[in-house]
């Protein structure tokens, strides 16, 4: 299901997405197994501050499916602080928690472009297999960031550094939101 009032930027309800992928030779494919994959997003508002909380997992429920099973973690709140796409694993899991607010520009101005300030805290790690899951803990990271709401889309500015010590810049392009966990 689908409630939010926004991709870019959402203030209000909920997303929710689970798959269960099924791989046969049968099928014309040439591996064998399971791919699980979920994730839920929630936006709740108080006046200009906006909390996005959101969770996602990707199993190969087969240890023998390496690549079709991939998850990537690593981006722009996405395990911050880490290069985008740099942890691969055929487990993954991810939880985070993203606070914003809007501080700028009048949404029904001509030039006015809104900017939102905002912070992030994000939990997750990937493994290689089912055995290994829980395996090196989870990695905590988290963002600052400028978002503009431009008419190209939105557009973000940002920091994220993890406990590990793996820091980045970003100038990302898109959603505050995944549009899947892979």
């Amino acid at each position: 299901g689908d409630t939010l009032d926004s991709v870019s930027f959402p203030t209000t309800g909920w997303r929710g997405y689970a798959e269960l992928q099924s791989l046969h030779p049968w099928l014309g494919t040439h591996s064998d197994g399971r791919i699980a994959r979920a994730s839920v997003d929630w936006a709740h508002s108080w006046d200009r501050y906006h909390l996005l909380l959101g969770a996602r997992a990707s199993s190969a429920l087969d240890d023998g499916l390496f690549f079709q099973a991939n998850t990537f973690l690593g981006g722009f709140l996405n395990l911050s602080g880490y290069a985008e796409r740099s942890l691969v694993g055929t487990q993954a899991a991810l939880g985070r928690a993203v606070l914003y607010r809007r501080t700028g520009g009048d949404a029904t101005g001509i030039f006015s472009v809104p900017m939102y300030v905002g912070t992030s805290l994000e939990a997750g790690n990937v493994w290689s297999s089912r055995s290994a899951f829980g395996d090196g803990g989870l990695i905590v990271g988290g963002s600052l960031f400028l978002g503009f709401d431009t008419p190209l889309g939105p557009v973000f500015l940002g920091y994220g550094r993890s406990e590990r010590g793996a820091e980045s810049w970003y100038l990302t392009f898109g959603s505050l939101l995944r549009e899947d966990p892979r």
